[in-house]
């Protein structure tokens, strides 16, 4: 299994970490699901709005599609909280396997970080471990992208096929 690690060291060096991540196994990607049903439940006690939208369209059998989610997301600002708590925290901790401060880091990170912690993260740290976990894991990575012709690529599912994929 393929490991890669990140070094990050903050501008005041009050955070001086190494962090592991791996390729997902099985194990791993229902960690990652864990995560993500943990957080829900805290941002449905904290009433995140884009949360219960989401809930209230599955409810209805109406399940939105990437471009329904896009116009949504560009005027609520409660989406990135939302993608924060359930989509990079889950990430991130479940792809990782080592998180070692190093002896002159005041600010410590830790394997059991909750989702708050790590929402108080600096941004270019988050970015930065992401990509690592990113670069292991493309299928967690939904994303669209445009064909040769320039026409926007099927969206990709959580499992990282394509509704086109699917039918095959």
């Amino acid at each position: 299994m393929k490991t890669s690690t990140l070094h990050w060291v903050s501008a005041d060096g009050d955070i001086n970490v190494d962090i592991t991540v791996s390729e997902a196994t099985l194990m791993v990607g229902l960690r990652r699901q864990q995560l993500v049903v943990q957080a829900q439940a805290k941002l449905r006690k904290r009433g995140n709005e884009f949360l219960s939208w989401i809930e209230s369209a599955v409810d209805r059998d109406q399940i939105p599609d990437a471009e329904e989610v896009g116009q949504v997301a560009t005027v609520d600002a409660d989406y990135t909280i939302w993608l924060g708590y359930c989509t990079w925290y889950p990430a991130c901790m479940a792809a990782t396997t080592r998180i070692a401060n190093k002896k002159e880091a005041t600010q410590k990170l830790s394997m059991k970080m909750d989702s708050d912690d790590f929402m108080e993260l600096p941004e270019q740290l988050v970015n930065a471990w992401l990509q690592k976990v990113y670069d292991l894991n493309p299928l967690w990575q939904a994303r669209r992208g445009t064909n040769e012709e320039g026409e926007a690529e099927a969206p990709v599912n959580e499992s990282g096929l394509t509704n086109e994929s699917e039918s095959d």
